[in-house]
């Protein structure tokens, strides 16, 4: 009778083990794949940053401003996607962080800090990286 009860207790806790590994798993594959998903969404505004650092003087500069006030719907839609999976007490530098993007990504700031003298290529960038830093696994 002892051996009986000592292989259910052994099969239940195997079971149990068991289901909480394969969820374990299942939530960082979910993670990983929402992480990449996420720094997808931000790619092309990259790659346009970098086409603006390598823009030379034989023809016009890329026009930031209109570029990421049309791209900044893709990415709020990516950027609430992507909030179940920030930690709770990460939550408040994660939206600071988007806010922070997006007052400077909308409404001329990008071609002000050009003519300011200022890097507005990192600039961005550093706010997007700063966005994409939650997404790290």
């Amino acid at each position: 009778m002892g051996s009986i009860i000592t292989s259910l207790v052994s099969v239940a806790l195997g079971g149990v083990i068991g289901f909480l590994s394969a969820r374990r798993i299942s939530d960082l594959n979910a993670r990983a794949t929402a992480s990449a998903k996420f720094r997808v969404a931000f790619a092309p505004a990259l790659a346009q940053l970098d086409l603006g650092r390598r823009h030379g003087s034989t023809h016009a500069p890329p026009d930031f401003d209109e570029y990421f006030g049309g791209i900044l719907p893709s990415h709020a839609a990516a950027f609430e996607e992507f909030r179940v999976f920030v930690v709770s007490d990460k939550l408040t530098a994660y939206q600071e962080a988007w806010a922070d993007y997006y007052h400077f990504a909308n409404g001329g700031q990008i071609l002000s800090a050009h003519y300011n003298e200022d890097d507005p290529w990192s600039v961005i960038e550093e706010k997007i990286n700063k966005i994409l830093s939650f997404a790290k696994t």
